[in-house]
């Protein structure tokens, strides 16, 4: 067996457990951040003991697949990394796709259990396709909708890691299901081979720092800063409805973060381009940008390299 992805990211609760893994702004108003929340790289660690336990009590194993389907979040980020340790994989659906294509995604995805919100799992009675599957709520619970705390069981001794549980590099790590536009929805498999892999490549290509930073829109990239154990800061935007940014909000948290580099698709950067081109001040601390995931127009390039 090979290299569990997850413990490229849990090594760092010993090298730096006070470090802040990831910062993430819960309300903002009028251009600014009016409330946040944190977790360092040692509690982090201490969640995903948590939530091995849990796992293992509701019957969950390695091989499992369970869907993660609610809005960005600290736990969504334990749950990510708890459930990687754990050998089971984790699938996430975009909930912008409808609801007949979010129906086709999970009957495909064959997952054992399914973590969301309410207004998804109260209608579990006449949706047959969640019928066999374990249902846990991030925002309530019931009879047969269980509270998602039931994953995170108290465990004897939570600052003992261990190793998490060893996977082949083709093994099933995260499965992502696309909007399905041009018919039903497909599932992009990333293994722990890919992942590893990903997480190498960006690093050999965007050197950092241990004092690093990073601000992506990219929750993926999240996981690759983990792994570099440098501080993620989330900006304050609706990862949903990215290009509906308030830009005021995001250069002020990025200033007041002493962000050092950002990254993101360009319908979420043109509008903090186009908000330094009207005079906002970009931060000092503000090294690199990086544009992508879709088609990066020339145009936009050239406004980034004028006001940056």
């Amino acid at each position: 067996m090979g290299r569990n992805f997850a413990d490229l990211i849990l090594r760092h609760a010993t090298n730096s457990p006070d470090r802040v893994a990831i910062r993430r702004p819960t309300e903002w108003l009028n251009g600014r951040v009016q409330s946040k929340e944190e977790i360092t790289f040692g509690e982090l660690s201490r969640a995903v003991v948590r939530v091995r336990a849990g796992l293992a009590s509701e019957g969950l194993q390695a091989g499992d697949r369970v869907i993660l389907m609610f809005p960005v979040s600290l736990r969504l980020y334990e749950l990510v990394l708890g459930l990687l340790s754990s050998g089971l994989a984790v699938v996430l659906i975009d909930t912008g796709m409808g609801k007949e294509k979010i129906l086709q995604a999970i009957e495909d995805s064959r997952a054992r259990a399914i973590v969301s919100v309410d207004a998804l799992l109260k209608y579990h009675w006449i949706l047959p396709k969640l019928w066999g599957l374990k249902k846990y709520s991030v925002d309530s619970s019931g009879l047969v909708v269980r509270s998602v705390d039931r994953l995170f069981l108290a465990a004897a001794n939570e600052e003992s890691q261990g190793p998490s549980v060893a996977r082949d590099p083709d093994d099933h790590a995260l499965i992502t299901f696309t909007s399905g536009s041009t018919g039903r929805p497909k599932g992009a498999d990333r293994t722990h081979g890919l992942l590893t892999a990903q997480h190498e490549a960006l690093a050999e290509h965007f050197p950092h720092e241990s004092t690093e930073v990073d601000m992506p829109c990219f929750p993926v990239v999240t996981l690759h800063n983990l792994c570099c154990g440098i501080t993620t800061v989330l900006p304050p935007v609706d990862f949903a409805a990215v290009s509906q940014v308030d830009a005021e909000a995001v250069w002020s948290w990025a200033s007041d973060q002493g962000v050092t580099r950002m990254s993101g698709a360009p319908a979420y950067i043109e509008p903090l381009i186009a908000a330094l081109e009207a005079g906002t001040a970009p931060p000092d601390s503000l090294r690199a940008l990086g544009v992508g995931g879709a088609r990066v127009p020339r145009s936009l390039a050239r406004r980034a390299l004028a006001v940056l």
